[in-house]
């Protein structure tokens, strides 16, 4: 974790003026152009689906970036606390993408229990950030989310282990994967892949419920990550 916690300290540091700035700075794009209203419309849709969001629900956004999906999901819930370990996304957050009912922190995820005693956090949305995670630090925040009584968790757009090669589709691709990931142990920015079966193994043995999703294939990432949705047994 600490690694990519430098990494996002500089990463894409742009001006904002716009949806399709903060899009680009958290690298939601397609050949380096921001994804469309569309793309990112179906994606808050999946979460606020999944999660079956209601006027009532307090939700904790663990990396939650510089607030593009923070605000929006704000629009339909009672409370949302977002947490980021980047200084310039939770600027940009605050700046721009602020709620009345947004509590936004620039910490650790991972200490993520102290900013919520007393908040009755029911519901916790954790998008496109398992990558850059440990196996020991999944099973930590499942830990702690399970002794926090949450009733439900979205872990959206995890890098599928077994559909490698669908984002690594073409030979200059793979020689490139090949090249920077066996050679020079680099993994270019992407974070760990993650086997389905073992996301099911970890999230039953922490208490969790657990249904994989298939992402809309309307979305640019639906033919190598996959969505899931944690519910806890208790």
């Amino acid at each position: 974790m600490e690694k990519w916690k430098i990494f996002f300290q500089t990463y894409r540091i742009v001006e904002i003026n716009d949806d399709n700035d903060l899009l680009y700075q958290i690298g939601a794009t397609v050949n380096g152009k921001p994804i469309t209203k569309l793309q990112h419309s179906e994606i808050v849709n999946s979460i606020t689906t999944g999660l079956e969001l209601n006027p009532k629900d307090n939700v904790l956004d663990l990396c939650c970036g510089n607030g593009i999906i923070t605000n929006d999901i704000s629009r339909i819930v009672n409370k949302v606390i977002g947490i980021d370990g980047s200084e310039s996304y939770i600027a940009n957050a605050r700046k721009i993408k602020n709620n009345h009912n947004i509590i936004y922190r620039c910490d650790d995820v991972l200490n993520f229990r102290k900013y919520i005693v007393g908040e009755n956090i029911n519901k916790v949305l954790f998008y496109a950030s398992l990558a850059y995670f440990s196996k020991e630090e999944l099973i930590n925040i499942l830990l702690n989310l399970k002794q926090e009584n949450i009733e439900m968790v979205y872990m959206g757009s995890i890098l599928d282990k077994n559909k490698k090669f669908k984002f690594f589709n073409t030979f200059k691709r793979k020689i490139h994967y090949l090249f920077n990931y066996l050679i020079l142990r680099n993994d270019l920015g992407l974070g760990n892949w993650w086997s389905k079966r073992e996301i099911i193994k970890i999230a039953a043995a922490q208490g969790f419920k657990i249904d994989i999703l298939d992402q809309n294939p309307i979305l640019h990432t639906a033919h190598y990550r996959f969505d899931a949705l944690l519910i806890n047994k208790n």
